[in-house]
């Protein structure tokens, strides 16, 4: 079959009738060559169905083909839009997976007689077989906004902006309209690769702003029409950090253009639901989009650098800012950070059994060269200010900032340095205190990811095989003596039992009742203990 893209490649200068009829074979071309590039099948949910070979997802694809013959029969459109859209032409390119999150936009059907059309098909026998329900339900998500969900498939009426003022973060007001066109409604996008449509019922792609040659090319451009300042790309600020996502999610470059708008987009921290200030983002959704950079690239450093490009950094987060700009070393600072996210993401990318969210390993790559220490007001951690400010769970923030903060044990015991038992030791206790889950192996995995050594992995490290033979591998040792000992010998509980634990405690990270293979000797400690009582 053809594939028909709607006004595909537009052109942002005015040119004369002799130019453009030149440009217009050269779309006649290269619409040709996308053609035979991106041949797809008759039914092209059907082959994604198959290729998925996901049960789940093959029934939510039949039901979003049966909800478009349904509105095609009230006089309407339903057309699949958004990511899904982008990552099955980027398949066909042989660039990436395949999404199994289908969106519905609907054109031309008033929001009530949608309503209608989808509450009859929920109750129909038909879907709940294909959704694998005993009841299905229709779930009106934004009542004022049109988006429903049935049986896990998003649908969304044509929707215009509603608002009132700039910065009004990533979701905005909007308002249902059928009347929009597909070229209207795709306006309101971000990005050309996002603005992509598919009509699941004749497998036509429809590409208003040029997104599929922005594919084929590997290319960010923000959608805008002949001049890139006519945009609503600027209205919500969080896309400037959909940038950054998107171009470590994919490897892509950044349009000059959209670069150089990016850069002009003022960025800040929402203060409070009312904050009305330009480039307003709340704290959350800027974290979100780091997460989904780091944990959804195979190279992060190219968002990172794309961040600090188009001033992400400069405006949100002073603490990088600062690491390059402090001082000479700032650029070695800033690549040490760079190679660090990038294998890093390497090793957590292709094992499946990581231990430790991947996300902290992912964020102490990043914050490896900032600062962990506090004053006695808790005050001055780069690494805390950096996370918190974002509103990371505080789990994460401390996990970061312990692995952190043990890079220079790590480095001492891997120059040699005296007593490293104890020092093993005290590093594995400082790591696992408060049940944290963090290991000498994650510390390891972190130094190893920023010396740039052979192979991340620290499977086989001489670091790890220490903390085997000492048997703190895996968590920190535990006190061979405990306060009931103590409280056998008479001992009460209260100062003088803490005091003499901590005596006992201190010891035994010395080795000095270390029996056969590291192990500690009950009975030496014991007596120990004894001399102090």
């Amino acid at each position: 079959m053809s594939i028909n893209f709607e006004g595909h490649m537009q052109n942002p200068f005015v040119l004369n009738p002799e130019d453009q009829t030149e440009l217009d074979a050269a779309h006649a071309a290269l619409n040709a060559a996308h053609a035979q590039a991106l041949r797809f099948n008759a039914d092209p949910l059907d082959q994604v169905v198959r290729e998925s070979h996901d049960e789940k997802f093959a029934g939510q694809a039949a039901i979003a083909k049966l909800v478009a013959e349904k509105v095609q029969e009230a006089g309407g459109q339903a057309l699949v839009v958004g990511g899904f859209v982008r990552d099955l032409v980027l398949r066909r390119l042989g660039k990436g997976a395949v999404s199994k999150d289908i969106d519905l936009e609907i054109y031309h059907l008033p929001l009530a007689d949608l309503k209608n059309l989808l509450q009859q098909l929920a109750d129909s026998d038909v879907v709940r077989r294909l959704a694998g329900r005993e009841r299905v339900h229709m779930d009106e998500v934004g009542e004022t906004f049109g988006a429903i969900k049935l049986a896990g498939l998003d649908i969304v009426v044509t929707r215009r902006d509603a608002r009132t003022a700039p910065g009004m973060g990533r979701k905005p007001p909007t308002e249902p309209d059928p009347t929009l066109t597909y070229r209207q409604a795709a306006f309101r996008r971000d990005l050309t690769i996002n603005a992509l449509a598919l009509d699941p019922l004749t497998g036509q792609i429809l590409d208003a702003y040029g997104g599929l040659d922005d594919l084929e090319r590997g290319v960010l451009r923000h959608i805008y029409d002949q001049d890139p300042a006519k945009t609503q790309f600027a209205d919500d600020p969080l896309r400037v950090l959909r940038v950054m996502q998107f171009a470590a999610r994919f490897g892509f470059s950044v349009a000059p253009e959209t670069l150089e708008f990016c850069r002009e987009i003022p960025l800040t921290y929402r203060q409070g639901k009312n904050d009305e200030r330009p480039g307003a983002i709340s704290a959350e959704r800027v974290g979100e989009e780091w997460e989904k950079m780091l944990l959804k690239s195979p190279r992060p450093s190219v968002g990172l650098e794309v961040a600090r490009e188009i001033r992400i950094i400069e405006k949100l987060h002073p603490e990088l800012d600062r690491l390059l700009r402090g001082n000479s070393a700032g650029k070695i600072f800033w690549d040490e950070t760079l190679h660090a996210a990038d294998r890093m993401a390497q090793y957590v990318g292709m094992r499946q059994d990581v231990p430790l969210p991947k996300i902290e390993l992912l964020f102490a790559a990043v914050c490896h060269a900032l600062k962990t220490s506090e004053d006695k007001k808790g005050e001055g951690s780069e690494v805390a200010s950096f996370l918190g400010a974002m509103r990371l769970s505080q789990d994460v923030i401390n996990h970061v900032r312990r692995l952190v903060a043990s890079l220079p044990q790590v480095e001492a015991l891997r120059l040699g340095q005296e007593n490293q038992d104890e020092v093993m030791r005290r590093l594995a206790l400082e790591l696992g205190r408060g049940f944290t889950g963090l290991t000498v192996r994650h510390s390891v995995l972190l130094e190893r990811a920023i010396s740039q050594v052979a192979k991340v992995e620290a499977g086989q490290d001489p670091l790890v095989q220490l903390a085997e033979d000492l048997h703190v591998s895996e968590g920190p040792p535990a006190p061979v003596v405990t306060g009931k000992d103590l409280l056998d010998m008479g001992v009460e509980q209260g100062k003088e039992m803490g005091q003499v634990l901590a005596k006992v405690f201190d010891e035994q990270l010395k080795g000095a009742f270390d029996g056969q293979d590291h192990v500690p000797d009950r009975d030496r400690a014991l007596e120990f203990a004894k001399k102090l009582v």
